[in-house]
């Protein structure tokens, strides 16, 4: 049992890491895309028939999101807020993401769980031959 619980606890510490690791990256990725979200909303609004000062309200939306601040601040500031359950706001749709997520993400991770757990349960391969044949081709 001792084995199985080291065994638990390395899978989500591993676990841990790579959603870091991935977040980062995404962050990245989406400071390298041409315009930010303040200049989407503005540009969705536009098309919803609103009349926008880009110069002026390009500003104050910037501001509003915090993407006047440092990239490492606002990244930093958003994975404390996701461990505690806050992924912030759609970009567009200005819902709260965890709403957007709800019951998703317990039903994604209800189905992953016995396939993370289960190759430390069993003596044999069959146990995770049966529920992920393709790990062993």
């Amino acid at each position: 049992m001792l084995n199985f619980a080291r065994f638990v606890i390395t899978r989500a510490v591993m676990a841990l890491i790579t959603l870091i690791i991935v977040s980062l990256f995404v962050f990245l990725l989406m400071e390298l895309v041409p315009g930010d979200c303040a200049e989407r909303y503005l540009a969705f609004k536009n098309t919803q028939g609103s009349s926008i000062q880009i110069a002026n309200e390009l500003e104050a939306e910037r501001q509003r999101l915090g993407l006047d601040r440092p990239f490492l601040e606002r990244w930093s500031k958003w994975i404390v807020g996701a461990f505690q359950g806050e992924f912030g706001n759609s970009c567009i749709l200005r819902v709260n993401i965890a709403d957007l997520l709800g019951d998703k993400f317990l039903l994604s991770l209800a189905s992953v769980l016995p396939r993370w757990l289960w190759p430390m349960q069993s003596q044999f391969r069959w146990g995770s031959l049966l529920l992920h044949p393709t790990i062993h081709i």
